[in-house]
Formats: structure tokens, C-alpha cells, sequence
């Protein structure tokens, strides 16, 4: 949108309605705002084109068709995850994950080194240490981050006390 406002692009070309937008208000304001400038999308699928005049409603109603379905995946994508969780799968990223391994089984396994950080973290931080403090603490110490930096990430820090 900035490259088009700035009139760097004189037309778009896009698959379908669906990949443009999966809202139908933004659609339509993003269509207006182009079409204001002169600036046509092409949607390839559904054989439209923004600059002529009939083709508005037609979005609307391609427009509300994208929204739904996507609402609709992601409903059936959180119900499938909470099924799963429900079963007891739950997906660990072991990469990122201090404090625990993937054990033989398949189960999260505590490392009792890391487990040992992790408490340490928590430690601090109940003790009043700010995420500053602790990041200081883990650096000078030489305690890499889970992903094996020498730096550690505020961000990592505030995650990590903040995920149940």
C-alpha cells in the first residue's frame, strides 16, 4: 500500500480475493483507496477487475466468502488443538525449551543443569531483580541462552516468566 500511495505501482495482480484480503472491510478499503488512485487489482481466479464499475458488489460478496471461510479454519484449527491437547499431546519446541529434553518416550524430560537456570530466573525475580538485572547476572556468569547465544534476550527473559 505505501509503494502504491507513493505511486510506484500502477496496477496489482493478485490469484483471488481470498489471498488478497480474508477481511471484508479491508478489502474494500484497500480496493476504494487503490481505485481512488487509479490503481486496478486484477483478481486472476475470479476474472475481475477493480476499475470496472460493477465488479464492487461482486467483491463484497467474494470478500464475506474468504472471511467466513477463514473464520471457519480457524475455529476448526483451535477445536483440533484443544482435542489434542485434551488427549494429552502437547507439542514441545525442545530447541527453545530450558529445562527440558525429549526423554526416550517421547515425553518432555527435565535436564537438571538447565532446570537449575530456570530456577535461578525465577529465583531473581521473585527476589525483586528486574529482567535487566538478571540478563546482566546470566551474561557475566557465561550461562547461554536456550538457544545457545551469550546474549540473552529481554524478550526470552519475559517469555519465559510469563509462560505458565
Amino acid at each position: 500500500m505505501a509503494l502504491c500511495e507513493k505511486g510506484k505501482i500502477d496496477m496489482v495482480l493478485t490469484k483471488s480475493v481470498s489471498r488478497f484480503s480474508r477481511n471484508t472491510l479491508d478489502a474494500i478499503t484497500y480496493i476504494r483507496k487503490l481505485k481512488a488512485k487509479g490503481i486496478p487489482i486484477i483478481f486472476e481466479k475470479e476474472g475481475i477487475n477493480t476499475m470496472q464499475m460493477a465488479s464492487e458488489m461482486a467483491l463484497c460478496f467474494l470478500s464475506g466468502f474468504a472471511q467466513a471461510e477463514s473464520e471457519s479454519i480457524s475455529r476448526n484449527v483451535t477445536w483440533g488443538k484443544r482435542q489434542s491437547f485434551k488427549n494429552g499431546n502437547v507439542p514441545f519446541q525442545y530447541k527453545r525449551l530450558l529445562g527440558y529434553e525429549k526423554g526416550e518416550d517421547g515425553q518432555p524430560k527435565v535436564v537438571p543443569e538447565e532446570a537449575e537456570m530456570v530456577k535461578r530466573i525465577f529465583r531473581s525475580y521473585y527476589a525483586g531483580a528486574s529482567i535487566s538485572k538478571i540478563k546482566k547476572s546470566l551474561e557475566a556468569d557465561g550461562i547461554p541462552s536456550p538457544t545457545g547465544k551469550e546474549k540473552w534476550s529481554p524478550g526470552v527473559l519475559q517469555y519465559m516468566l510469563r509462560n505458565d
